[in-house]
């Protein structure tokens, strides 16, 4: 039992190391690109070189429009819309993509966590892709990607969202609506076992 003697606040405090996550609600008016082919994708740079974030979109809505085709993955991902779809950093470039007719509206709830390891941080964007041109819907995006929405995953708040460039494009899309939600404090993997470890310590301890 000795071994059992270490400073009980820090043991616990260490075992519950979490990590911050940020939840919202995605909401695209997708009516200007109705009777068109697009594709849309979510993709995740893991900028801090270090596997310790994930996405998870899910409960998509598209607003009278379909999807069609399979889900398409690059690096760490898996499920698929409407359900969910989940992305790790496991990979620099970790991408979901799936074509789909658009509706009057796209949403989606998302899910993100917000470690950071020093660095450049993880980044979170989506992009939708214009069969007709073969290219992205541009945006006013500064950095010239034309994403719709980018966050960056070394802080919790909202991400920036961007309305398409009528200078390059007909298509006149509003900038994605980022509406966010509760914010909440989720375990990183492992440390749920540790928590158990650190309570058992406590048990132990007061005993003595």
């Amino acid at each position: 039992m000795k071994g059992l003697f270490l400073n009980p606040v820090l043991f616990f405090s260490l075992s519950l190391s979490a990590g911050h996550a940020s939840t919202f609600t995605v909401f695209l008016d997708t009516s200007p690109l109705a009777g068109g082919l697009y594709s849309m994708m979510l993709y995740l740079i893991d900028g801090d070189a270090t596997a310790n974030n994930s996405v998870t979109a899910a409960n998509a809505q598209f607003g009278g429009g379909s999807l069609v085709g399979n889900a398409m993955f690059t690096g760490g991902g898996s499920g698929s819309f409407p359900g969910g779809v989940t992305l790790t950093d496991t990979d620099f470039f970790n991408m979901y993509s799936q074509d789909f007719f658009p509706g009057s509206s796209l949403s989606f709830d998302l899910a993100l966590t917000t470690n950071f390891a020093g660095g450049p941080p993880d980044s979170l964007a989506f992009v939708l892709f214009d069969y007709s041109t073969g290219s992205p819907v541009p945006t006013l995006d500064p950095d010239g990607t034309d994403v719709l929405f980018v966050f960056d995953l070394s802080q919790t708040g909202p991400g920036q969202s961007y309305a398409s460039d009528p200078e390059r494009t007909d298509l006149l899309l509003a900038a994605p609506v980022l509406t966010q939600n509760e914010p909440a404090s989720v375990p990183e993997p492992g440390s749920l076992l540790l928590t158990g470890i650190a309570l058992l310590a406590f048990v132990l301890l007061a005993r003595r």
